[in-house]
């Protein structure tokens, strides 16, 4: 399955703690489910893909990575692309 990360949500020591997606057909502006970093950590072990779309409309890659962290794929910038989206509105 296919999940585009639109918003994150900070902890208390301003490092991302989870992150808002939508499916295929979600909106944009109101994400479908927030779940902690490690637990999509977890849903890409199990082969599904993460992504979220940059500033120039590109396609970029999330990626586990250890102590069940994840980031995006090297994308040719040099700053953190999850920490350049919008927060997510909690309800």
């Amino acid at each position: 399955m296919r999940y585009q990360i639109v918003c994150t949500v900070f902890n208390e020591n301003r490092t991302i703690d989870k992150l808002g997606y939508i499916d295929e057909d979600g909106n944009k502006n109101q994400a479908k489910n927030i779940i902690s970093k490690e637990r999509i950590n977890q849903l890409i072990k199990k082969g599904n893909y993460f992504f979220f779309t940059d500033e120039n409309g590109q396609e970029v890659g999330i990626i586990s990575v250890e102590n069940n962290h994840v980031r995006t794929k090297p994308d040719g910038t040099k700053k953190n692309n999850l920490l350049h989206l919008r927060n997510c509105r909690l309800n």
